[in-house]
């Protein structure tokens, strides 16, 4: 029998800007523009289901790649997941891949 090999574990939500989680995920405080460095800081990724919707602009796709890239500085594993599914058309999609 093959040895299976450790594998690592992720913990991630589905987005990052939900008004219920203020005040309890979020402590009571915290600035909206602040919530997605906090939710960094908690969990190990974060899925970006914005894409679905739309085109992002490329100051917001450069926001994120920079705050993951913060966060791998001081020594945090962070990833951002896009579904392939839910990039609803190449547009979206070559535009999101050229930002990051």
């Amino acid at each position: 029998m093959a040895k299976s090999k450790a594998g690592s574990t992720y913990i991630g939500v589905g987005g990052w800007n939900f008004a219920p989680w203020r005040g309890t995920f979020y402590p009571k405080g915290l600035t909206q523009s602040q919530e997605l460095h906090f939710a960094g800081r908690q969990l190990t990724s974060t899925e970006i289901n914005s894409t679905f919707y739309g085109l992002q602009k490329p100051a917001v796709l450069k926001r994120w790649r920079d705050h993951a890239r913060t966060l791998a500085r001081h020594g945090d594993v962070y990833f951002y997941f896009i579904s392939g599914a839910k990039v609803r058309n190449p547009l979206a999609a070559r535009a999101l891949i050229a930002a990051l």
